[in-house]
């Protein structure tokens, strides 16, 4: 939350102390696992703290306009839109991955080597 404060050079209101709280990063890590081994069948690790930070800022500043009744409200849009990204993301990666592992796995055949296949015997100087 330090550095949230030194980038937008402010107090952080309610709903920024709730969202960036790391009960509700913790919460976020579980939910974006869950919502991973649902849409996918594939149970992943947690992600690096940073990363998921990195994404919830993101989602601080698209949706800074909005403006739901309450700090709590305000805060479960918030993680549906961090979850939302993240997960797209995570699907979009793990695709990624299986493509490179399909590509590398199958390595191109090489071509034959050329032969003369011509009578002509002027050529016969360049052999």
């Amino acid at each position: 939350m330090e550095y949230w404060e030194q980038i937008n050079r402010k107090k952080p209101n309610e709903v920024i102390k709730l969202f960036l709280s790391q009960e509700n990063i913790c919460n976020l890590h579980d939910a974006i696992i869950d919502r991973v081994i649902r849409e996918t069948g594939v149970r992943i690790f947690r992600q690096e703290d940073e990363d998921l930070i990195h994404f919830m800022y993101e989602s601080l500043e698209n949706y800074d306009m909005y403006v739901l009744p309450n700090a709590l409200d305000m805060v479960r849009f918030l993680n549906v839109k961090t979850i939302q990204h993240c997960v797209y993301r995570i699907k979009n990666e793990m695709l990624m991955q299986q493509q490179y592992v399909k590509d590398a796995s199958t390595l191109p055949i090489p071509l034959q080597r050329p032969i003369v296949t011509t009578t002509d015997h002027s050529l016969a100087l360049f052999k």
